[in-house]
């Protein structure tokens, strides 16, 4: 067999066995290859990076890349593209600048990859100082991750709003990205300047989408601005702009929150019409669970149950929010024998919880046990406070109340130590009720004890971190 024949075949063999993840194997045939005398070319090399590059092997495709350097060949635009996203993802600004630097042409999509993982990892002056020395012409998906990044950078807000009004000067922004403002705005949201940030979306010279108003309602509700967010959700609908499902439900949060209960529902039932006649309309669990918090906040249980049960005829899968709504629902009007029920059958095996079920179900007992003790039952309540095995504050707080509600003192100065002990903190007018219960009742060593634990707690609070 010729050599060009071999080296198609090496091609082929490295390139099947990257589509079916067999990594070791294909660095493996490259090896032997080269030791047989058959001299791979650019094409396996690359498709070996960019393939340790996508899983995240950076030490891999780092090796492959002197391996191929080391041969004489040079890697291509693609392999260090592919080196610079994996480099990203895993937060290696050090190592990504390396990487620009050895690209011979990098382009566009190079420097935004480096932009994006610099921002990410705090350090923006670093990259203004790769868009000042840029030796192509940035694109809009450079202006955009630049600006991004300033938003979440501290304190950068302002630049990237002088940014985008230097580039709406220049003629840098065309006309038709609504994208590049709404990052804006989304940065002017998160900082808690809603007054600009409404009125840029007024004086925009593009025309803003369902996205750029979404973004300015989510900012008033954020905080507590219920009239200027409703006024908006009735001023995209009057220009022609049609709600996505994602604006439908942050909308009905609100009116949930505002005590808005007739306009909710109104809301929730034209939601419900957008989606059976839109094809992007789909409904998923976030929006299920939008509805579903409506309905047990304002007490509608039975319509509660019956939305559940239509989702799992649909075939959807409820997640651990679902189960949480339901027990905060049941809590609130008193039917705690259901949702302990509830609570047991979603949060039976402690051990094997995800991340995400183990923030439901902290929230979830939480709101169990604070109306079980308000209800007097407060061994219930332990029982349910012991099998847990997460807790927070909260979960302290709740079962202090409950025990000092009981004049159980003794327990309640047991439960703030192991609080203490676990580095968390109750609030002042807790711990003071249980001195002053451990006082009136005799357990006066035991109120000693624990003020000397609130104090060092104290200290230790207020220290530095690192002294």
């Amino acid at each position: 067999m010729n050599g060009c024949h071999s080296t198609r075949l090496l091609n082929i063999c490295v390139w099947s066995l990257c589509r079916c993840g067999n990594l070791d194997r294909a660095d493996s045939v490259i090896v032997d290859a080269i030791r047989i005398g058959i001299r791979p070319d650019p094409a396996s090399h690359d498709t070996l990076i960019a393939t340790h590059s996508h899983f995240n092997r950076i030490h891999s495709a780092l090796s492959a890349l002197r391996r191929m350097r080391h041969s004489g060949l040079r890697p291509s635009l693609r392999a260090y593209n592919a080196l610079l996203s994996a480099s990203s993802r895993l937060r290696l600004p050090d190592l990504s600048l390396d990487l620009l630097a050895d690209i011979p042409s990098p382009d566009a999509c190079s420097y935004n990859t480096l932009l994006h993982c610099l921002f990410r990892s705090g350090r923006p002056s670093d990259a203004l100082r790769v868009f000042d020395s840029m030796r192509v012409p940035p694109s809009h998906i450079t202006y955009n991750t630049i600006l991004d990044g300033l938003c979440r950078s501290h304190g950068n807000v302002s630049n990237a709003v002088r940014l985008l009004r230097h580039l709406e000067r220049s003629g840098s922004i065309p006309p038709t990205r609504v994208d590049t403002y709404n990052v804006v705005i989304a940065g002017l949201c998160r900082s808690g300047r809603l007054r600009q940030a409404r009125k840029m979306l007024a004086g925009m010279p593009v025309p803003p989408n369902v996205i750029t108003y979404t973004t300015v309602m989510r900012g008033c509700f954020r905080y507590k601005m219920f009239h200027n967010g409703f006024q908006l959700f009735d001023e995209m609908r009057s220009k022609g702009i049609a709600p996505d499902l994602f604006a439908y439900c942050t909308v009905i949060g609100a009116l949930v929150k505002a005590g808005k209960t007739d306009e909710a529902y109104d809301c929730i039932e034209r939601m419900l019409n957008y989606a059976s006649v839109s094809m992007e309309g789909e409904l998923d669990v976030h929006c299920y669970n939008t509805v579903l918090n409506a309905y047990c906040k304002t007490g509608a249980l039975d319509e509660a149950f019956k939305l559940v049960g239509e989702m799992v005829e649909a075939g959807m899968r409820t997640d651990e929010y679902t189960h949480t709504i339901l027990i905060d629902g049941l809590c609130r009007a008193g039917r705690t024998d259901e949702a302990t029920q509830i609570h047991a059958q979603r949060w039976r095996h402690v051990e094997e919880w995800s991340s995400e079920e183990e923030r439901g179900g902290l929230v979830a007992s939480n709101c169990l046990i604070d109306r079980l003790c308000k209800e007097g039952e407060v061994d219930w309540a332990l029982r349910v406070f012991r099998g847990m095995g997460v807790r927070d504050a909260v979960t302290y707080t709740a079962m202090v109340h409950g025990l000092c509600s009981r004049r159980r003192f003794h327990s309640a100065f047991e439960m703030v130590m192991e609080c203490l002990r676990g580095g968390l903190w109750v609030p002042c007018t807790v711990s003071g009720a249980v001195l002053d219960g451990l006082t009136c009742a005799g357990y006066r060593r035991d109120a000693r004890v624990l003020r000397s634990a609130i104090r060092i707690a104290k200290i230790l609070k207020s220290k530095p971190r690192g002294e």
